[in-house]
């Protein structure tokens, strides 16, 4: 992202948190987990990939609660480089399976709401799927917050 100041094209400063805990691509690309731009933190969406890593390979594989969990820790440590927490975010986006409609839903809504300890869910998009991105990959979630 880039701003024209004075007429001319110029960089917008940005950081960054990318705990060692939070997984990795397992190939070369420019993406970060969670980046600062001027009073935005946007958060990539996170997997449940494994730990210090980038096998691509699922922790938990098919467990969505499991999932939702591991998922949300890594969320939650992305925002701690940036002194945030989730209950900062203002606004989630969640892809997951649903195999069984809205009994499915119900449970994601009830593991990910446990998470977020005395503070409500942000505004948040449910995409129910009815296969991520492989058959062990059950949830990613990213999200937006205000610095």
């Amino acid at each position: 992202m880039r701003e024209e100041w004075n007429g001319f094209d110029k960089y917008i400063p940005r950081g960054d948190s990318w705990p060692k805990r939070v997984w990795d691509w397992s190939i070369p690309l420019p993406y970060r987990q969670g980046i600062l731009l001027r009073d935005m933190i946007w958060l990539g969406g996170q997997v449940p990939s494994e730990p210090f890593s980038n096998t691509r390979a699922r922790m938990l594989p098919g467990d969505l609660v499991g999932q939702t969990r591991m998922t949300m820790s890594y969320i939650e440590d992305i925002m701690r480089g940036f002194n945030r927490t989730p209950a900062d975010l203002k606004l989630m986006v969640c892809y997951f399976t649903c195999a069984d409609g809205e009994a499915t839903t119900r449970l994601f809504l009830d593991t990910s709401g446990r998470l977020y300890r005395r503070c409500a869910l942000p505004p948040t998009t449910l995409v129910a799927k009815p296969q991520m991105h492989s058959v062990e990959n059950t949830v990613e979630i990213w999200g937006v917050a205000q610095a």
